[in-house]
């Protein structure tokens, strides 16, 4: 969808290899990173049994700051790590299902929170894909419309033209140049200014327990950075989500 008037690379979509081959998420200084595979995920509380194909997960690895895992202390809620067509996922399947982190240390405006995954469906009610108590939140809003949503603490941007159950989709906090990216589309608004989180209240990671059951859901990454993306950060997640994931137009 080219004229979003933010210069994202909306509508440009190449899938190639950006200038250094030794990029990956970690590159640009995520705050939290947890991607989907046959490493860095547990089956107990405390991060000491690995997690196989199959495997309940209770403690995922931040691969950007291991002192803040990602939990699920209760095995009938947690994600299932999943191996399907050899590619890796963290599966939830029916409502009420989610991990969390604790306590994340506050984030202001502007950060972008980055998503790849698939399978994104189900549920009542709002379907989120991640929220911190009654701040900021990301998903599809309103019951039976699909939809992708952003709140950003007094606004919302909302898109039925940009939804998609399978995609990077790309949620960039700043303030009235904030926006929705999802593979090569997006949508623009000004969904507030609030921070992230707020330092006290954990955030939850695809379900929202306050407004409504979230979607099923197979994760494949989810990652959070202290920065609103530009276009160059937009090509180097499009090219990882199509190469390693299969997600493209």
């Amino acid at each position: 969808m080219p004229g979003l008037g933010l210069h994202l690379g909306v509508g440009t979509f190449v899938p190639e290899r950006r200038d250094s081959p030794a990029w990956s998420p970690l590159t640009d200084g995520p705050v939290l990173l947890f991607e989907a595979g046959p490493t860095g995920h547990f089956t107990d509380d405390a991060g000491t049994v690995p997690a196989g194909n199959g495997d309940v997960v209770k403690h995922s690895t931040n691969l950007a700051d291991p002192t803040r895992p990602m939990l699920q202390a209760t095995g009938a809620l947690a994600y299932t790590l999943v191996l399907d067509g050899g590619r890796w996922y963290l599966r939830k399947s029916g409502a009420g299902k989610f991990a969390y982190v604790l306590s994340p240390v506050a984030l202001p405006q502007p950060y972008t929170v980055a998503m790849i995954f698939k399978g994104y469906t189900g549920g009542t009610g709002d379907k989120l894909l991640y929220r911190a108590g009654a701040g900021p939140c990301g998903g599809r809003f309103s019951e039976g419309t699909a939809r992708f949503s952003t709140y950003g603490g007094s606004g919302v941007i909302d898109s039925t033209a940009i939804y998609k159950a399978a995609c990077l989709r790309c949620d960039i906090y700043n303030g009235a140049s904030s926006a929705i990216v999802s593979n090569d589309d997006g949508a623009t608004g000004s969904p507030g200014t609030a921070a992230l989180y707020d330092g006290t209240t954990n955030l939850a990671i695809g379900a929202d327990g306050a407004g409504g059951n979230a979607a099923n859901l197979d994760l494949a990454v989810f990652a959070i950075y202290p920065f609103a993306f530009g276009p160059e950060h937009l090509a180097n997640w499009r090219t990882l989500a199509y190469d390693t994931w299969g997600v493209g137009p």
